[in-house]
């Protein structure tokens, strides 16, 4: 088991303010993205698969030609947001 800590409502807002292109939808961390083409799109997955096995923690990605959307949350804390969720967020951020 993974170590994390759930973040209540106002941990999750101030860690958004801090986090690029991410965002709120229901109880998981969300980001959508746009690119050029196709190939574009599965390149920027194939990063995020890296950060997703490196950190053990893996998102839901859906992928519709040149877009791709994320969701993330932590399934063995109920499906909550953790610390875990932000660190993942703040890495796939960092590849933008």
């Amino acid at each position: 088991m993974t170590n994390f800590n759930i973040l209540n409502k106002g941990e999750i807002s101030e860690k958004l303010s801090e986090l690029r292109g991410w965002g709120l939808a229901g109880d998981a961390l969300h980001m959508t993205l746009i690119f050029k083409d196709f190939k574009e799109a599965i390149d920027f997955i194939n990063k995020v698969a890296k950060i997703a096995d490196k950190l053990n923690h893996h998102p839901q990605i859906t992928n519709t030609y040149s877009k791709v959307e994320l969701l993330i949350n932590t399934h063995e804390a109920g499906d909550k947001i953790t610390t875990l969720d932000i660190d993942f967020a703040r890495e796939v951020g960092g590849l933008l």
